[in-house]
């Protein structure tokens, strides 16, 4: 069987080439001039009639093969960020336009979402505030391992609001722990110009810890009320009588809360 003549097409006819010889640039349709004329890589036509060589270009993610010579042109993030494994990141920042505010919603997987919101901005309660907004019945935790301390650095002192009924402020003198325990306290008659003394346990009280009382609504006018840690774990409470007559206070309960440093 006899071999197929090699045939070109040039201005729209077909014209044979001799067995054996190349085909000339010179006889090529522009086009196919351009995209034969281009190195390695993926052709891409620039305009009418011209094509050029690219290859791709990535930033942070790692690209393999580059114009596709070697092989298949493959890009990778750095990391996998699969929603079942847990890529770490040096920083991750949010934004948002201005004035509008910043929301993300933390979603365990296992129970589904929690509706537990990060929310910041100026209309986020206040103008510039920062939140962790819990709007599912739970609460929240800061948890360490070992023990070890978590700090809150703020430029003047710590407001926390409790669900808007009060508010704690923490500003100077730093402490460990607030303490507190009742007990149910029979002091007995006490003579005019006596005192008399009974305790109350409060666990991790320590000497010379700050020590607020409270007493109960029927205590008798005339007696005079002190309290201090007296030993590890134990607040004496002391009641004066400074009348000139004998006192008999009825049992009540007190009790005694302790800012322990």
């Amino acid at each position: 069987m006899a071999s197929a003549t090699p045939a070109m097409i040039q201005s729209g006819r077909v014209k044979r080439i001799p067995s054996g010889d190349t085909i000339p640039s010179s006889l090529l349709e522009a086009p196919l001039a351009s995209l034969v004329s281009q190195g390695t890589g993926i052709a891409v036509r620039t305009s009418s009639g011209a094509f050029t060589s690219r290859i791709l270009v990535t930033g942070n993610l790692i690209l393999t093969n580059s114009d596709g010579v070697a092989g298949n042109i493959t890009i990778n993030a750095p990391q996998s960020l699969d929603t079942t494994n847990t890529p770490t990141f040096a920083g991750l920042n949010f934004s948002a336009p201005g004035g509008t505010g910043l929301a993300h919603n933390f979603v365990d997987q296992s129970v589904g979402t929690v509706a537990t919101m990060l929310y910041a901005g100026n209309n986020a309660p206040g103008s510039k505030d920062f939140a962790f907004i819990i709007t599912a019945a739970d609460s929240l935790y800061f948890y360490t391992v070992g023990n070890r301390p978590i700090s809150f650095y703020a430029g003047g002192n710590l407001l926390i609001n409790l669900l808007g009924t009060g508010y704690i402020v923490m500003g100077g003198a730093a402490f460990r722990s607030v303490l507190s325990a009742t007990a149910a306290l029979d002091f007995g008659s006490i003579a005019a110009g006596s005192q008399a003394e009974l305790t109350i346990s409060v666990t991790g009280a320590a000497a010379a810890d700050a020590v607020h009382l409270g007493l109960p609504a029927g205590l008798e006018a005339g007696l005079a009320v002190s309290a201090r840690v007296s030993a590890t774990d134990t607040v004496t409470v002391r009641l004066i009588n400074t009348t000139g007559s004998a006192i008999d206070p009825a049992s009540g309960t007190y009790r005694a809360t302790v800012i322990h440093y």
